[in-house]
């Protein structure tokens, strides 16, 4: 394969603000996969087990790994929203895309933050005891709202504790302008070289500073397990954007790499390290019409729930606190009556998660978005973002 490069247009602000932008409606059912694999991680041991589901779908235990796909897609998408704008950053320009991203981020985190707050202050009350209060101190709260909890302050994690991968993400978001001026700068070439340093890097820093495991969630580590997949993922866009990619034969490379991940299973291969070249092919792949990933990820319903993942994700621990007398049914011998208390806690999980969507993080974005375009008004050109 050979890259191609495409020709590079200047067009008008006419011709700017009508060309259609690229959906990539795959890229949100690949969410929907990625939020799915992280909460039957978390699930695994107290609710999957009594299924057997551990032994029977090994591919659970490495549910952590859906984070890093998040990662990836989540650097793929903000590089397609903010990446040209934030090549030549001002500081009006920076502060209406933190602006962009924090109403993104705030309103379900800040939801999900006081149902656990509900849960640890207000049903004892009531004389219902759902959590230990003194599991959920108060500063952790403040590094919660203050979006900094993964940051090294504290060395565990309490509260929404899968949030940590939107404060590692926050973080993202503020190294995002130079990742944006040196990569727009990149040739094609260098773009290439520069993806492969990327997975290198993972394979180093697996090797040596991360112990031999990918599931670091705090401190130092964690961050530089998110700014690297994130860096990728803005790579593999502007590498989308200039080469000419329709005509590779995706089904199989795909295919190849899935292969090889699956071998890893058995063989001294690292799973996590040989993963993220995985979500990186299928991340290209899903940007592509017409090969197997894009059709699959465009099935309506995976990307309806790839629409709520954001809600779907942030909902799992509070679902699963709220709920956790229900685990008292789940009883391995009795394999009929585990599999329905299983399906009312995912319809919980579904119920919670669709009226957050809803009457959360739907309005917040419309609302959100309309003052601050009206306090930081863009071009015909700009691009809004729809992640």
């Amino acid at each position: 394969m050979q890259l191609q490069v495409l020709p590079t247009q200047t067009p008008s602000k006419r011709d700017e603000g009508a060309a259609p932008q690229p959906t990539f409606e795959a890229l949100t059912g690949l969410r929907a996969v990625a939020a799915a694999w992280v909460i039957c991680y978390h699930y695994r041991t107290a609710i999957f087990r009594p299924l057997g589901a551990n032994h029977i779908v090994p591919v659970l235990g490495y549910g952590y790994l859906g984070v890093d796909l998040f990662f990836i897609l989540s650097g793929f998408v903000i590089w397609h929203v903010h990446g040209k704008e934030m090549a030549r950053p001002t500081p009006r320009v920076f502060l209406r895309f933190i602006c962009l991203r924090a109403a993104r981020l705030y309103p379900v985190y800040l939801v999900t933050l006081a149902i656990f707050a509900g849960m640890v202050w207000l049903v004892p009350a009531f004389g219902v005891k759902i959590v230990r209060p003194s599991a959920y101190p108060i500063p952790h709260l403040v590094y919660s709202i203050l979006l900094i909890q993964t940051w090294g302050l504290t060395s565990n994690l309490t509260w929404n504790f899968p949030a940590w991968s939107v404060s590692a993400e926050w973080f993202c978001y503020i190294l995002f302008p130079l990742a944006a001026i040196v990569g727009g700068r990149l040739s094609p070439r260098a773009m290439v070289v520069g993806i492969f340093i990327l997975l290198a890097a993972v394979t180093v820093i697996y090797l040596t500073a991360f112990n031999l495991t990918f599931n670091h969630v705090i401190g130092w580590r964690a961050l530089l397990r998110a700014s690297i997949e994130f860096i990728l993922g803005c790579l593999l866009r502007e590498f989308q954007a200039r080469v000419r990619t329709e005509a590779w034969p995706w089904t199989a490379i795909v295919a190849g790499v899935a292969a090889l991940w699956l071998v890893s299973f058995y063989t001294p291969l690292p799973v996590s390290v040989v993963a993220i070249p995985l979500f990186a092919t299928l991340v290209l792949a899903g940007s592509v019409r017409g090969n197997v990933v894009s059709r699959i990820g465009s099935w309506r319903p995976l990307v309806a729930v790839g629409a709520a993942s954001y809600s779907l994700y942030l909902m799992q621990a509070p679902i699963e606190k709220g709920a956790w007398d229900l685990r008292q049914f789940l009883i391995p011998a009795k394999p009929i009556e585990s599999a329905a208390v299983v399906l009312i806690l995912l319809g919980l999980l579904g119920l919670g998660t669709t009226l957050i969507h809803l009457l959360v993080e739907n309005p917040s974005r419309r609302w959100l978005r309309v003052h601050i375009d009206r306090h930081f008004p863009t071009g015909p050109g700009a691009r809004h973002s729809q992640r």
